[in-house]
């Protein structure tokens, strides 16, 4: 490096070679630093956003959830109440069937006994 500034300034003094050197390495490694930092906050920004996608992502995926939750619970309400229905209906069914069955056997209880 330093041979390449003696002679691009057309230097020749080894001291003024060496400080010209030491700049130039400095000015670089200030350069690279900034680099360094820029390239960090940026790897921060992105990790932020990402982060913030990933929240956005897992928010819409529970609200789906508990939509899809409350649909199946809907469901499960409406199959219960049916179901309710239905075995009200049958016990109505099976409450004349057991009065008439009554009838019956009071009516052939009657016609032993007349017997």
């Amino acid at each position: 490096r330093m041979q390449e500034l003696a002679e691009s300034k057309k230097l020749l003094q080894t001291d003024k070679i060496a400080i010209w050197t030491a700049l130039d390495l400095a000015a670089d490694r200030l350069e690279l630093q900034e680099k360094c930092v820029a390239l960090k906050q940026e790897m921060q920004q992105q990790s932020v956003a990402a982060e913030q996608k990933m929240q956005e992502k897992c928010a819409a995926m529970e609200q789906e959830l508990q939509q899809k939750c409350a649909a199946a619970e809907q469901k499960m309400q409406e199959k219960y109440a049916a179901l309710e229905q239905e075995m009200q209906q049958r016990n109505a069914v099976l409450a004349e069937e057991l009065q008439s069955l009554q009838a019956r056997y009071d009516r052939l209880l009657a016609a032993v006994r007349e017997r």
